[in-house]
């Protein structure tokens, strides 16, 4: 499936959160694709200095991924919001979503992997809680594949993840 599939109307303006930014390698990777309106979201304000280096972002917002709305995030405010790997056990509880959500409007799109051991096991949430806003039309499913990653670039160890994109249908 091609990005063009999953997000027809896209446009290099489109605006785009990057949560759970760390470093801003994504949001290098974005504007090597021609975005420029991206913001990054990281709970480290020592990460997101380190992402300040590559002059990247419009904004910087210092935040945890919770339960709690973040006020420097209006509701519905992106096209798009990115996350790679941060929705994990142990960083982003699945009460997390719920926020993720309310940062991308009705029509945009939240994109983000998750490890196959924290998405798999049904006792730690993530695939209740998924289920359980599709349930409630909050998002739907656009696409969903399992992929292998390496675990760092020079070593051979193998971790599969899913990468997910929901369609936001409300806040």
């Amino acid at each position: 499936m091609q990005s063009k599939d999953i997000f027809p109307e896209a446009n290099k303006d489109i605006k785009i959160l990057d949560a759970g930014a760390g470093t801003g390698i994504i949001g290098e990777m974005l504007v090597q694709q021609g975005y420029r309106n991206i913001d990054a979201l990281d709970i480290s304000e020592e990460m997101l200095n380190l992402a300040k280096e590559r002059n990247v972002y419009k904004r910087y917002i210092c935040a945890a991924l919770s339960d709690i709305p973040i006020d420097d995030i209006q509701t519905g405010e992106y096209d798009v919001t990115l996350c790679a790997g941060t929705i994990v056990y142990g960083q982003a509880k699945p009460v997390a979503l719920d926020e993720c959500v309310r940062h991308v409007r009705p029509g945009g799109l939240f994109i983000f992997s998750i490890r196959a051991d924290s998405f798999d096991p049904v006792e730690l949430g993530y695939r209740t809680k998924f289920e359980e806003m599709e349930k409630a039309g909050r998002w739907s499913l656009v696409n969903r594949e399992q992929r292998e990653l390496y675990t760092h670039p020079h070593n051979e160890s193998i971790r599969k993840c899913y990468l997910i994109t929901y369609k936001v249908l409300k806040n």
